[in-house]
């Protein structure tokens, strides 16, 4: 099956019809993983943990599994589920040093009740992340030809998780750009950096095109960018005109970069394992 066929597959459903589907793929590809029910003042839910090895150390891959109401969410986020299926699928025979845990989590968008992010703050509750190597999150994985990993301070430049992409990139020929503080945007990384875990970050697909017009538009101050949408003051880049929008759908995404990102962090995680 193709990496955007599966996309298809989760696009439009409800985040009850994505978690259903995800675990029936599970299944049948006798894949191993369980599953961790939550509960809070803000939401229940269900995240989704896939195992393979049994070192000590840690590398973690994830994304989420929820979409906002009133959106497909093809980019955000069943083409990081997609991804990262396809990543288990190439590590599960592969000899690993280290113990490598791919997780979609539950509720990571925000809701009236919530900033989001319960399924991973949950997560992090329960687990230790001091035998965690590195945490690739991953968010809008359809659509652009570079990747674009943030948020990158300079604190991050010297963890591993940041060289190692960084190297990874390199030896894979493939264009990327990092950025730094980005406070209007945040994903399921921010979990496990407010439990002090610095080797967590994100990974994004963007088009070359747009990378200055992306990073000015994410860098911008939120409410000056709150400001300027409301009076329509401000041209939205492609990957956010359908961002959150009845009109996130696979027709904008392709196939080459589902795939790109799959090397990009299936590599990136090899690499890891070794060190």
């Amino acid at each position: 099956m193709e990496l955007l066929d599966f996309v298809k597959k989760l696009e439009g459903r409800t985040d009850e019809e994505r978690k259903d589907i995800i675990i029936e793929t599970l299944k049948r590809s006798k894949y191993n993983f369980f599953l961790e029910d939550y509960k809070t003042a803000f939401g229940q839910g269900v995240n989704i943990i896939m195992e393979l090895g049994s070192g000590e150390k840690e590398i973690l891959v994830t994304c989420h599994y929820d979409a906002v109401p009133g959106s497909p969410g093809a980019n955000d986020n069943a083409s990081a589920i997609a991804v990262v299926l396809d990543v288990y699928k190439r590590l599960k025979d592969y000899e690993l040093n280290n113990k490598i845990k791919l997780i979609i989590f539950g509720s990571e968008e925000p809701t009236h009740f919530s900033v989001g992010l319960i399924g991973s703050h949950e997560y992090v509750k329960k687990h230790r992340v001091e035998n965690i190597k590195a945490v690739y999150s991953l968010e809008l994985c359809g659509m652009g030809d570079v990747v674009g990993i943030w948020p990158v301070e300079e604190d991050i430049k010297s963890t591993i998780a940041f060289k190692n992409l960084e190297e990874t990139l390199n030896d894979l020929n493939i264009y990327f750009e990092y950025s730094g503080k980005i406070p209007g945007f945040y994903s399921d990384y921010k979990s496990f950096r407010d439990a002090g875990l610095k080797d967590s970050l994100c990974l994004t697909a963007v088009l070359k095109e747009e990378k200055d017009k992306i990073r000015k538009f994410v860098e911008m101050d939120p409410f000056l960018l709150t400001f300027r949408m409301m009076t329509r003051t401000l041209k939205l880049p492609k990957l956010f005109q359908h961002y959150h929008s009845p009109d996130d759908k696979s027709i904008y995404l392709t196939e080459s970069c589902l795939r790109m990102m799959s090397d990009v962090v299936y590599n990136a995680v090899i690499n890891l394992d070794k060190i």
